[in-house]
């Protein structure tokens, strides 16, 4: 066969044919497997990409939830703020109310303040308010009354009126009394001490008295057969013993006995004893005893109380402040004072801590036991001779007597006085009565 000018073979011809056909086969089937190849891949991307927008749609979706949530909350939160914006602008009127009303009250508090600074101040004004209180009733039955037009009536209220006034003019005078007591009280807590003792129940030179009595005050402690049928010795001990175990004796007596027994207990200790509250009486300042040895000094304030009371912390205060007066008052260096509270009740939780702040020392629960009671004394007469006479706790003179010369000293029986060569005053001698 001729094509083109080239005689080929038929046979040669099909096989070409058969190997073009089979060449185009396999390169359409190489293409096809690479387009499916493609092709799958393609969709793999696609369902990747698909996957992954799915995942975005689903985070998306969740988050517009969450913001859908969060914007619910945040209305919420909104309308909670407006209210409570409602709130405090009602509770900022209310508080613009109370702070005037404070405001007030605090100019009132100021006030009492200033009236409460001073005594002179405070006690005039409790006590009108006490007086007006107490007179309140009055005021009612006038209101009662004030009814119609009588001149019965109208006279009744202006005769109560006038009562009322009077009343609370008294009883505002009262009450000052009664809170300036208070006040001494608090500064001079000694004094209660004094208050406590009935005035006829104290010894003459303490209301300084001028006369001298001519009554043996022995005669309280013995009866008339006693005193008539005994020796001089013999009813001068009696008389002594019946005061020791007497269940009659003052305050005043008690309380100074108590400080005698403290006295001789430090006497014996080597300690030189002024009986300081014995002579000064009301104005003792606080210091019942004052001791020296050897360049020291103590200042001792003594009470004899029941065990139910307690000894407070404004006594500590008065015997420190003595303290450092008799310091000041002897030019001694202030170490060299000590106070010592004796007492045979117990002093208050309080107390006992001042007492530790302030050094000052104390023995509680101190009883009184048996003492020498007796004073010797050695002085002199009008003419100057030397006399020795021996003085008893009911004796006048007493108190007075102190015990600085050498030979004077304390005795527990008028034997033991009477054999030392002292002898009671002359006008209690039979005869000079």
């Amino acid at each position: 066969m001729n094509i083109m000018g080239i005689d080929i073979d038929v046979g040669i011809l099909v096989v070409l044919s058969f190997a073009l056909i089979v060449l185009i086969f396999f390169v359409t089937m190489f293409f096809h497997k690479l387009l499916k190849k493609y092709r799958h891949r393609k969709i793999d991307l696609l369902k990747e990409q698909i996957s992954d927008l799915q995942k975005e749609n689903y985070i998306f979706r969740s988050k517009k939830i969450s913001l859908e949530h969060r914007v619910a909350d945040q209305t919420e939160f909104i309308h909670t703020l407006k209210r409570s914006v409602a709130l405090l602008k009602e509770e900022n009127g209310r508080l613009k109310v109370s702070e005037k009303k404070a405001t007030d009250e605090l100019i009132a508090l100021k006030e009492h303040h200033r009236i409460f600074l001073s005594n002179l101040t405070v006690y005039p004004y409790l006590a009108a308010i006490q007086s007006d209180l107490e007179t309140g009733y009055l005021k009612r039955y006038i209101k009662a009354l004030d009814y119609g037009d009588s001149a019965t009536r109208r006279e009744k209220i202006a005769t109560i009126r006038e009562i009322r006034a009077e009343t609370k003019a008294y009883l505002q005078k009262y009450k000052m009394y009664e809170y300036n007591l208070h006040y001494l009280l608090k500064l001079f807590p000694s004094l209660q001490d004094v208050l406590d003792v009935n005035y006829f129940e104290l010894p003459e030179a303490v209301k300084d008295s001028k006369e001298i009595p001519t009554y043996d005050p022995i005669r309280d402690y013995l009866s008339k057969e006693e005193y008539q049928s005994l020796n001089e010795s013999a009813r001068n001990q009696l008389a002594l013993d019946n005061y020791i175990r007497s269940h009659r004796k003052t305050k005043w007596q008690i309380g100074r006995d108590y400080e005698l027994f403290v006295g001789w207990q430090y006497q014996k200790g080597g300690w030189h004893v002024d009986y300081y509250g014995s002579a000064m009486r009301l104005e003792d300042m606080g210091r019942d005893l004052i001791l020296e040895r050897d360049g020291r000094y103590l200042i001792v304030q003594c009470k004899y109380w029941s065990e139910r009371k307690q000894i407070h912390e404004k006594h500590i205060f008065q015997l420190y402040g003595s303290l450092v007066c008799y310091s000041i008052e002897h030019c001694l260096p202030i170490s060299s004072v000590v106070g010592i509270f004796v007492t045979s009740s117990s002093l208050s939780i309080m107390a006992r801590k001042v007492a530790k702040v302030l050094h000052i020392q104390f023995k509680e629960n101190y009883p009184i036991r048996d003492f020498p009671r007796i004073k010797c004394n050695i002085g002199r007469d009008s003419a100057g001779n030397k006399t020795h006479i021996y003085h008893l706790p009911m004796d006048q003179q007493y108190d007075q007597v102190k015990l600085l010369h050498p030979g004077e000293f304390l005795a527990f029986t008028v034997k033991e006085a009477e054999a030392m060569g002292f002898r009671r005053a002359y006008k209690w001698h039979p005869g000079n009565e």
